[in-house]
C-alpha cells in the first residue's frame, strides 16, 4: 500500500478482478523478511531562502488554498518529494540527485502540517517553519492524521503521486478529488 500510486493500483485491481484475484493493500510483507533494511535518511533538511524560492512559504500556501478554493477542495495531500520541497522551501539530501526531504503534507486554510522525521529539524529551522504558518509532525503519524479528517471535507490528491495506503487513510465520508 505505502508503494503502489492510486491510479497503478485501480488499474492492477482491474486486471486482477477478471482472474478473481483481490488486492490487499494494507500489509507489509517486506518488513518482516527484509533483515538490516536501511532506514529513511536521517540528514538535516534546510531551508531555501526566499530570494531562490520566490515567495515566502507562508504566500506558497495562501496561493495552494486560493487555488483549492477555485477547484472546489477543502484540503490537498501532498506526496510527491519535489513538491513538498516547492511548496514549504525545503531542501534535502534524502534522494541522491534530488534535493528532497522524505516527507508528507496536508495544506488547508486551517492548518498546514509537514510530517518529516523530527531528526531532521534543527532548532532554528522547526522555528522558521512554525513563524511561517507550518505545523510539524512525525513522518510516522500521516497515516493516523489522515483518518481524523472530519466528514464531508473535500481532499484533493494526484492519483498518480499518492499511494494507496495514504488514499485509503482518507475517511470514506471524505469527498476525494483526483
Amino acid at each position: 500500500g505505502m508503494t503502489y500510486s492510486v491510479t497503478d493500483c485501480k488499474t492492477l485491481k482491474q486486471s486482477l478482478r477478471r482472474k478473481g484475484i483481490r488486492i490487499e493493500t494494507s500489509l507489509d510483507l517486506i518488513s518482516p523478511i527484509w533483515k538490516n533494511r536501511p532506514t529513511i535518511p536521517g540528514n538535516l533538511l534546510f531551508e531555501l531562502p526566499e530570494e531562490y524560492s520566490g515567495m515566502a512559504t507562508h504566500e506558497k500556501l495562501e496561493h495552494i488554498n486560493t487555488n483549492l478554493h477555485k477547484a472546489g477542495a477543502d484540503c490537498l495531500i501532498l506526496c510527491a518529494l519535489d513538491e513538498i520541497a516547492w511548496a514549504f522551501n525545503i531542501r534535502g539530501n534524502d534522494v541522491e540527485y534530488n534535493p528532497v526531504v522524505v516527507s508528507y503534507a496536508f495544506i488547508s486554510e486551517e492548518e498546514s502540517v509537514l510530517f518529516v522525521l523530527p531528526e531532521k529539524l534543527t532548532k532554528e529551522t522547526a522555528e522558521q517553519l512554525k513563524k511561517e504558518g507550518v505545523i510539524l509532525a512525525d513522518y510516522r503519524k500521516i497515516i493516523t492524521y489522515l483518518s481524523k479528517i472530519k466528514e464531508k471535507t473535500c481532499v484533493f490528491i494526484d492519483p498518480n503521486k499518492t499511494n494507496i495506503a495514504i488514499y485509503n487513510a482518507i475517511p470514506e465520508k471524505c469527498e476525494k478529488i483526483e
